[in-house]
């Protein structure tokens, strides 16, 4: 077979035939016009090798398969075993990425103490503090604010809850947080307000959470008529929760239906 009709049929390059030549895997013959000509043993190994590739064998491992120096089944289990572990090494990659980029569920706290099962997100002197991080207020370029949705499904009905998830953007990094305390998100803007600290509010919540200060059911009732909206235009997630989740902030709710 001439050169182009073995790439044809194997979907092969021309580069890739006369590396495998010059690795000593093919020994295609020469017509009377110098063109290579590849008999079927030829069209044999370079089809193995496009198998042996597909698995990630390397050509050298391959040199020794053909030489009878490294049998198929012993070069197969040892890539496999690389993989496993090229995988577990991944996954704890990725574990420690998610980890590091989930967004902690906090209290919002200023310059007050609140003791309760989330953490809290302390606002002083001119940092936020979380846990050893201390963000402060002069290295952030802005802040994004959104709501989040979460329901339970009960025998009875079903109940969701809002809360504000918040992007602190800095030239270095971004700190995810969901606030969990809803009755003291208006006084939170209040302070982002003064500090003059440009905040992203697509969805224009600082001023309804503001406006809704006072009257918590009123602000919920305003988000369930508007969510399924803001669901549709920012692809928001209704998320699941079991009830020992829900924080005693929303208490009133269940107080006065």
């Amino acid at each position: 077979m001439t050169t182009s009709e073995v790439m044809k049929e194997l979907g092969i390059t021309k580069q890739a035939l006369i590396f495998y030549e010059k690795e000593g895997l093919i020994k295609p013959k020469r017509d009377v016009d110098n063109y290579r000509i590849y008999s079927n043993e030829d069209m044999d190994v370079l089809k193995f090798i496009l198998l042996m590739r597909s698995m990630e064998i390397s050509i050298d491992e391959i040199k020794l398969i053909l030489n009878n120096q490294l049998s198929i089944r012993d070069a197969l289990k040892s890539k496999k075993e690389m993989i496993d572990l090229s995988k577990d090494k991944l996954d704890d990659i990725s574990n420690k990425i998610n980890h590091y980029m989930l967004r902690r569920k906090v209290n919002i706290i200023i310059d007050e103490e609140l003791r309760n099962k989330y953490d809290n997100l302390y606002v002083h002197n001119n940092c936020f503090i979380y846990d050893d991080l201390c963000i402060s207020m002069n290295d952030i370029d802005h802040i994004d604010i959104m709501i989040k949705a979460a329901n339970n499904e009960n025998f009875y009905k079903i109940e969701v809850y809002y809360y504000i998830s918040m992007d602190i953007i800095t030239k270095k990094d971004t700190y995810s947080f969901q606030l969990m305390n809803n009755k003291h998100v208006a006084q939170f803007f209040d302070f982002l307000s003064k500090a003059s600290i440009k905040i992203n509010d697509p969805l224009n919540l600082v001023d309804t959470y503001k406006q809704y200060r006072n009257d918590m059911v009123g602000l919920n009732r305003y988000l369930n008529n508007h969510f399924k909206k803001w669901k549709k235009q920012h692809d928001l997630e209704l998320q699941a929760f079991s009830l020992e989740d829900v924080y005693h902030d929303h208490s009133y709710l269940k107080r006065k239906k």
